[in-house]
């Protein structure tokens, strides 16, 4: 079972392999039907308050 240290330290080297191109908005969010958008913000706010949590 991860940790919540071992999933931060997975993202954290997937963004050292990130390049510029994969931060370019082409995530086509103006093309997702709404429940797509929905999920995919969801996801994001999760994503937020976990790190958050984790963070303090």
């Amino acid at each position: 079972m991860s940790t919540a240290h071992d999933d931060i330290e997975r993202f954290r080297e997937l963004l050292r392999q990130a390049r510029p191109e994969d931060f370019d908005g082409h995530t086509e969010f103006e093309r997702m039907a709404p429940e797509e958008r929905l999920m995919w913000l969801s996801q994001c706010a999760q994503f937020c308050a976990e790190i958050n949590g984790v963070s303090r």
